[in-house]
């Protein structure tokens, strides 16, 4: 077996697929988990000593009620959670960074692209991870392996949709899009699979067909330990082992599956007969409501004792030691800058070329706008400074507001998928951050046809360098404008918040313009704002531009009330490219906190 987690066969032919001869042992004790108690200063603790141990080849359910901490305890043991105080041990040593290299978590609501098949998805997380270590042809063939494993060919080419808020289409199944989240979580065959609720919101049928294929998966020579509400009785035969918590976050079992209803009979809870034993568990671990609350706490007591007394504990839990807590640079294996480049700039193509409704809705709005002002200006530019000025105030105001909301909700929208994927080695910021914005790039043709139907309708300078000029200039402040609402929507997930604060950036852009006050009266602690203005910048190289359109009287009279260079457009344009950069670079920083404080969590 390589470093890297691949077989090796005799021949030298290296496969993605787990050694059954290697057995692999995870060990762990979550002493306690606290989370805030509702009143500043006060904790509650959540999980309660709870300690395990499984091997390969074994499939683990975790049960109890809602909100005992299932997925919270899931989330510690797999290390994607380091808040809680104890311990975790992979084949009897603290993992480092190389656990997140042997181990998937696949969590309960799958964040999928919808413009993308399963095979692309494949595609782009075979490529990233193996694509340094094997051939596309053997890449291929895994791909291939794990469409079948997952039983995902008939759907391989079936567009995802659904999911993606902006790409509202009808695509692949619940079940489909849950088989497909393990899919590409299995390409390396990691060792530990652990799986939040995978068949929440699935029909028993399905759910049955899930949990089947996890039973193969462990059967492969893996540990698979996978959170579930209440399974069907058919689906509960499939675990190899249960751990059962009590609703306050206790351990009432942790054995082998069928030895449960004996070591409950011997506590004197019997499980009636033709009872589904998950029902059975679930009833006598959860709150039951209008009880006597000491009555369930006195039950739960009960339960949790019998268990620590008991022969399927383990002797001597690990002791606390909190070492997963220094963890750091959490990742898989890691590709090279260039494939994530290559990989997200494909990503960004698909996205393009399938979104077309949004790509001519963009370009029909761009016309529409462009056509009200060449009305309401036509062919008054040269006829009078006001004109001239209302129309390059308008055009620019509209722009700033059309560019930055037009990707506001870009990051909020994909960054749980991006940190998913950050989280498995598959992606890294800055190679995503470049292709998204190469990605909106072509999105430009909206400005640009906006800029040209206002252009010759209002009377605009009618050389043709003129025109392609003053396009130039348009189209430099509308990239200026996406990298600022680029930046602004990398501040939160929450795209509500980034579409409150853009005004906060946007207004004082438009008030130190240039063009509402007169420069030399702002104060010497204001004046700063006119250097951070992007409408500042692209007012005065547009102007610049054209003013010699008009009388020369009103042309030094317009100078003269706005301050203007006539000479400045080329050196207008360079600061906006300048501001574009600045801000492409504060949005990069931005992601990379973000992404540096989630995976901490």
């Amino acid at each position: 077996m390589d470093t890297e987690g691949n077989v090796r066969h005799a021949n030298g032919e290296e496969k993605g697929v787990v050694s059954v001869g290697i057995r692999h042992t995870l060990e762990w004790h979550v002493e306690a988990y606290m989370v805030p108690a509702g009143k500043k200063g006060e904790f509650r603790n959540i999980l309660q000593g709870i300690a395990g141990k499984t091997e390969s080849g074994q499939l683990t359910a975790i049960m109890g009620p809602s909100g005992c901490g299932k997925t919270t305890l899931l989330e510690c043991i797999s290390l994607r959670n380091r808040r809680f105080d104890g311990a975790v041990h992979f084949d009897g040593r603290a993992p480092g960074g190389d656990a997140f290299t042997v181990s998937v978590l696949v969590h309960q609501k799958e964040l999928l692209f919808g413009f993308m098949t399963p095979r692309e998805y494949l595609t782009f997380h075979g490529l990233a991870r193996m694509e340094h270590t094997h051939t596309r042809a053997q890449i291929d063939q895994r791909i291939q392996e794990v469409l079948s494993d997952m039983k995902l060919e008939k759907c391989a080419d079936t567009l995802v949709g659904g999911t993606d808020p902006f790409f509202q289409k009808k695509g692949l199944s619940g079940g489909e899009r849950k088989r497909l989240a393990i899919a590409y979580e299995m390409l390396l065959a990691p060792s530990m699979i652990f799986l939040d609720e995978p068949s929440s919101g699935l029909d028993s049928v399905m759910s049955e067909s899930i949990f089947q294929s996890l039973k193969d998966l462990a059967g492969g020579g893996r540990i698979v330990m996978a959170s579930v509400h209440c399974p069907s009785s058919e689906a509960c035969q499939l675990f190899s082992h249960l751990m059962l918590l009590t609703y306050d976050g206790r351990v009432a079992y942790h054995g082998p599956t069928l030895q449960g209803i004996g070591h409950f009979s011997a506590l004197k809870y019997f499980c009636p007969e033709h009872y589904n034993p998950a029902d059975f568990y679930l009833k006598l671990i959860s709150f039951t409501p209008g009880a006597e609350a000491e009555g369930e706490v006195r039950r739960m007591d009960l339960l949790n004792d019998a268990f620590q007394k008991s022969d399927m504990r383990l002797m001597k839990p690990l002791p606390t030691d909190n070492k997963h807590r220094g963890l750091a640079g959490v990742h898989g294996i890691k590709a090279s800058t260039f494939t994530f480049l290559k990989l997200n700039f494909w990503r960004a193509t698909l996205r393009l070329r399938r979104d077309k409704t949004f790509v001519v809705l963009w370009g029909i709005i761009s016309f529409i706008v462009g056509l009200l002002l060449g009305i309401i200006y036509l062919q008054q530019a040269p006829a009078s400074w006001r004109n001239l000025l209302g129309l390059l105030f308008s055009l620019v105001v509209a722009d700033i507001f059309m560019g930055s909301l037009g990707v506001i909700m870009r990051f909020p929208s994909e960054w749980a998928i991006i940190v998913r994927e950050c989280y498995s080695g598959v992606n890294a910021v800055g190679p995503y951050l470049f292709a998204s914005f190469w990605g909106i790039l072509p999105m430009a043709y909206g400005p640009f046809l906006l800029v040209t139907v206002m252009y010759w309708m209002t009377g605009m300078d009618p050389n043709f360098v003129a025109y392609l000029k003053f396009a130039g200039i348009y189209l430099s402040f509308d990239i200026a404008c996406l990298e600022l609402g680029q930046f602004v929507s990398s501040l939160s997930g929450n795209p509500m918040v980034g579409m409150t604060i853009l005004p906060a950036f946007v207004a004082p852009m438009i008030m130190f313009s240039g063009v509402l006050y007169q420069k030399s009266t702002v104060p010497v602690w204001l004046s700063w704002m006119h250097h951070v203005s992007l409408i500042n910048y692209s007012f005065s190289a547009l102007m610049a531009e054209q003013i010699h359109i008009l009388p020369e009287n009103q042309a030094n009279l317009l100078a003269a009330f706005i301050d203007l260079n006539k000479n400045s457009a080329g050196l207008n344009v360079l600061f906006l490219w300048i501001m574009s950069a600045s801000l492409l670079l504060l949005t990069y920083f931005t992601l990379t906190v973000r992404l540096r404080n989630a995976t901490a969590s």
